[in-house]
């Protein structure tokens, strides 16, 4: 009897061990199984399974997850999932970067899972990790990822990065396209939305100097990474990168017109060089008396034409390239010439809005007369004030009366004509100066007894005060100024 129970013993005792090396066997965490050679094979590193009611426990980051029937299932399951993660990454995955996966062999009964349903489990738990997104390129560098959803977003930004480029007024092989690509990567890299990089894009003045131009697209690239924060960029670029879409732009040379200026000099009092040159020139070119025709010059000037795919988005005009390749001709008019005699026809002598008209009004100042003596034209301060008709000055300077700065014309016609109110330091001609219709003879203001900026205008015919609304154009002044 005690020679039976001892067998027994020994027996139970063997049983034990071999359980035991079982489990030891199989408790070794499964990154460090995936870590051996692959040219080895689940049956090179997994026991024979011989007892029909051992099971094992599938554990991911220590959570209990499934529980499988053979440890094979496991791994032809991870298998699947980092050859499918190395293709959608671009280099070789594994899935020990990410998750710990353990297995536990267990003597008990339950419900198994399929190699498949393992494969959805794990994938589950790294689809936590991992998102579709767009990689943003400028050249060969990477700049950052960005939500699918930001499509137009990521292409107006590549816009404003070329136009970056494109002020630098060169041409950067290594930035001179910028490229959107469909990736997967970190959910940790992606920025919320792209307007946190066209922030970053608006605040930096890159190319402020075209003299370092690598220089100055490798600050704007890192200044943008280091604003956006966005973990970790890819360190290697792919061999072969997929765009679903490319910004480029191509350089080219526009011939554009040169307008010509038109310029109004006075023969009647002016003696500049320019003057005297505009003479000249239309003595010498026998053109129409007192003026010379303008003609457009012109030049040449580059386009940046920005393009996103194929479609044409916009040009950025490079105004440092522009070229004068024929000078314009100044169109000159000379006014004055043969104008110091009146016409007998007056023009209004500035523009604005009519105020007060001739005749009985409410009075602006205590004690001042409600019959209003002339016509009242009203704007900004310092608007010129013109002759209505050509003359001579008979009076210029301050009136003590109420006019303030003021100027009367005698236009030797039996007419006469007062500009009051005037700007301090605006008035332009003096008592005994010739003038011709039209010629500056201050500014508006409110100088003397006004209520505001305005001109107070009147005609004398006959030295006896007149409505000048009867003698003015009937087209009334502009109320622009």
């Amino acid at each position: 009897m005690l020679k039976k129970q001892s067998t027994i013993g020994i027996l139970l005792a063997i049983l034990l061990l071999v359980v035991a090396v079982s489990v030891i066997s199989v408790v070794a965490k499964f990154n460090t199984d995936k870590d051996a050679d692959v040219s080895e094979t689940p049956a090179d590193i997994v026991p024979e399974k011989n007892d029909s009611e051992l099971l094992y426990e599938v554990y991911i980051d220590g959570r209990f997850t499934c529980m499988v029937n053979d440890v094979r299932d496991v791994f032809s399951a991870s298998d699947k999932i980092e050859s499918s993660m190395s293709e959608k990454l671009g280099h070789a995955y594994s899935i020990s970067n990410d998750l710990v996966v353990e297995m536990i062999a267990v003597r008990k009964t339950g419900d198994t899972v399929s190699s498949n349903e393992v494969e959805s489990l794990i994938s589950r738990e790294i689809s936590k990790l991992y998102s579709k997104c767009y990689a943003f390129y400028v050249g060969d560098s990477i700049i950052g990822y960005s939500p699918v959803s930001e499509k137009e977003e990521l292409e107006s930004l590549a816009v404003d990065i070329i136009k970056y480029i494109s002020a630098s007024d060169k041409t950067h092989a290594a930035a001179s396209n910028v490229y959107i690509t469909l990736d997967y990567t970190y959910k940790s890299n992606i920025v919320t939305d792209t307007s946190e990089i066209s922030a970053a894009l608006s605040a930096q003045n890159a190319f402020e100097s075209t003299e370092n131009l690598d220089e100055n697209i490798a600050n704007l690239i890192e200044s943008i990474d280091q604003a956006i924060m966005f973990g970790t960029t890819a360190e290697e670029v792919p061999d072969s990168i997929t765009p679903e879409i490319v910004v480029t732009s191509i350089r080219r040379i526009s011939t554009e017109v040169v307008p010509y200026e038109k310029i109004k000099v006075a023969d009647t009092e002016c003696v500049c060089a320019k003057c005297k040159t505009a003479i000249k020139l239309l003595a010498d070119d026998k053109v129409e008396e007192g003026h010379q025709k303008g003609k457009n010059g012109k030049c040449t000037v580059e386009y940046e034409d920005i393009y996103i795919g194929d479609e044409f988005s916009h040009s950025v005009r490079i105004e440092e390239s522009k070229i004068i390749t024929t000078e314009p001709v100044d169109e000159i008019t000379l006014v004055g010439t043969q104008s110091t005699k009146a016409s007998g026809k007056m023009v209004w002598p500035t523009v604005g809005w009519i105020t007060s008209y001739y005749g009985y009004r409410d009075a602006e100042f205590s004690g001042m007369s409600t019959y209003h003596r002339g016509l009242d034209i009203s704007t900004r301060s310092g608007t010129a004030i013109v002759a209505a008709d050509a003359g001579v000055v008979v009076e210029a300077g301050w009136h003590s009366g109420g006019y303030g700065y003021y100027v009367i014309i005698d236009h030797e016609n039996g007419q006469k004509t007062l500009y009051a109110h005037m700007k301090k330091g605006t008035l332009c001609v003096k008592e005994g100066e010739r003038v011709f219709q039209g010629q500056k003879l201050g500014g508006q203001g409110m100088t003397g007894s006004a209520n505001g900026v305005h001109l107070h205008f009147e005609v004398y015919v006959n030295d006896k005060r007149v409505n000048p609304i009867k003698y003015m154009p009937t087209k009334r002044p502009n109320t622009a100024w």
